[in-house]
């Protein structure tokens, strides 16, 4: 993964290489999941508009 460099409150940083557990923490999964669904909701728009402006080619 990823090699990250992570600073602690003391101000030592720490190299952490970003494994797939790291993701199952609730604060990154909630952040993942919102990022997602604001892309999904991107997209769908994005498809709903390229979808009516070919059917307006169409006609």
């Amino acid at each position: 993964g990823k090699v990250q460099l992570y600073t602690n409150e003391e101000g030592n940083s720490t190299q952490v290489d970003e494994q797939p557990e790291e993701t199952n923490s609730p604060k990154i999964q909630e952040m993942l999941k919102k990022a997602e669904s604001t892309e999904d909701s991107h997209q769908s728009e994005k498809e709903s508009v390229s979808g009516s402006e070919k059917q307006d080619d169409a006609i």
